[in-house]
């Protein structure tokens, strides 16, 4: 179902070498080997100048510390040396480069330089305060990311394409963004569900005076929905894409989790608004709720 237009070239993977990086590599992996694309694995480190102006009594212990650096990276060259090597060999083509700088902003900048169409990063859970705070290095990444960006969450690599996937769309160019990007990745026989989120303004009025009026609106509005919904599908169907619509009445970040967790997605989709101005800080409530509290992987479509 995929086009050429759509179809991803080159994955660019954030790899600390931590558990959850290695997963995200894996993951990367067997979405290179469905779109015949290739893993670039992005290692980003930096060491220290040598600080200027020191006292005499200091410049010993500085220069051991960097030392100690300088050998910590050499030990992480090779170990990303050697997860290259276990890559290869897996059905797709595996680089990799290493980055002066600091992950949370080198990492996207790495993708975009090498033209990277995805970009994949893991996160370290969802417990306690990990639930609330994801992770700077991946909340940056899909803020900064010029490219798509994929969380890595679920403890399983999808092989074959991601066979339940939950689209959030507010029927606008994005939306239909990200749909394109659900249809690429989707396995043979997969689930695609298009989830709109929709309310009505509360009523303020003194004693419920707008009750009628706003019961109206409701009425409209869900008709509405679903006949949107409805032309979506067909639009789609057209393109020989199969997808299936679902209209609820709620927050969109609520609504979307809750049905990838009814439907035990592996895969959540949402697009991102853009980075200019304060929404390269501000990814946005819906795409960001989703990406913290989804029970699955989550993609930010660009």
């Amino acid at each position: 179902m995929s086009t050429n237009k759509e179809r991803i070239t080159r994955i660019a993977v954030g790899v600390d070498l931590s558990a959850e990086s290695i997963h995200a590599a894996e993951q990367a992996m067997a979405i290179a080997r469905q779109q015949g694309a290739e893993v670039v694995l992005v290692y980003v480190g930096a060491v220290p100048e040598a600080p200027e102006g020191l006292p005499p009594s200091m410049r010993a212990t500085a220069s051991h510390y960097r030392s100690m650096l300088n050998e910590r990276l050499g030990d992480d060259r090779a170990a990303l040396e050697a997860l290259r090597q276990r890559l290869l060999g897996q059905g797709a083509q595996v680089s990799h480069v290493l980055v002066d700088g600091y992950p949370d902003t080198a990492l996207a900048e790495a993708a975009t330089s090498i033209g990277a169409g995805l970009v994949v990063v893991g996160t370290h859970g969802r417990t306690g305060v990990r639930r609330v705070l994801l992770g700077s290095v991946a909340e940056r990444t899909v803020r900064l990311s010029d490219a798509s960006v994929l969380v890595v969450r679920g403890p399983d690599v999808v092989n074959g394409g991601f066979k339940r996937i939950v689209v959030g769309s507010d029927f606008s160019p994005l939306a239909d963004r990200a749909i394109a990007r659900a249809v690429e990745l989707a396995g043979k026989g997969a689930r695609i569900e298009v989830v709109h989120a929709w309310t009505v303004p509360a009523d303020v009025s003194p004693e419920g005076s707008m009750a009628a009026v706003l019961a109206d609106l409701r009425g409209a509005l869900s008709d509405d929905t679903l006949r949107a919904g409805a032309e979506l599908c067909a639009t789609w169907k057209a393109r020989g894409a199969d997808l299936t619509f679902r209209s609820v009445e709620g927050a969109p970040q609520v609504a979307l989790t809750d049905v990838a967790t009814e439907l035990k997605a592996d895969l959540v989709i949402v697009g991102s608004h853009g980075r200019r101005g304060l929404r390269r800080w501000l990814l946005g409530s819906v795409a960001e709720a989703t990406v913290r509290h989804a029970p699955c992987d989550v993609l930010v479509a660009r």
